[in-house]
């Protein structure tokens, strides 16, 4: 790689006096590839930029490159993880093994899931209960009808309002009802 840069045309990406630096710790860094805890569908989960910085941090220490150098070598090494990433992909036993970790992964989920709504009330349950709260309160404060300029006898002021029932109907002063300007019209004969 360090060698097909250099030679490539226009100005060269690091000085050419480096080119052994830069070889040996592309090297180190991937050799780094089998100190790496992970398997391919992990790795690939990863991408290839998060990859190469785990092949960064798992190399021994690039020192003494330049600035050029080393943006070589960074750039280098996402090159390489994406080559080696398109490779695994490519694999016949990779899609039966994305497939495998994806259905593991989905039956972790769902457990999750459950395991976390058992832990928390159903909604259901806390409406019920409000509503029960809010009827006994509205009962409490609205409970009782009131009605005024009716006079009838020996019956209380105010009724409960689940027991009362009673049937307005506005009429004119000969007894008449009252026409369709208040919303009634008389039934047709």
């Amino acid at each position: 790689m360090a060698d097909a840069a250099l030679e490539s045309p226009g100005e060269p990406p690091f000085p050419r006096d480096e080119k052994p630096a830069v070889a040996e710790a592309l090297t180190r860094r991937l050799l780094a590839l089998g100190k790496l805890d992970m398997d391919v569908v992990q790795a690939v989960q990863l991408g290839d930029h998060a990859m190469a910085r785990r092949l960064e941090q798992a190399a021994p220490k690039a020192d003494g490159l330049s600035a050029e150098a080393a943006l070589f070598l960074a750039g280098a090494t996402d090159g390489a993880c994406g080559q080696f990433l398109e490779s695994f992909t490519r694999r016949s036993t990779f899609a039966a093994r994305t497939a495998v970790e994806h259905s593991r992964a989905r039956a972790r989920t769902a457990a999750d899931v459950k395991e976390l709504l058992a832990g928390i009330p159903s909604p259901d349950a806390q409406d019920i209960g409000f509503e029960v709260r809010y009827l006994e309160y509205l009962a409490g404060k609205h409970g009782k009808l009131t009605i005024y300029g009716i006079d009838l006898g020996n019956s209380p002021g105010r009724w409960p309002l689940d027991a009362s029932y009673l049937s307005l109907e506005a009429v004119g002063r000969g007894g008449a009802p009252l026409g369709p300007a208040f919303g009634w019209r008389p039934p047709a004969r």
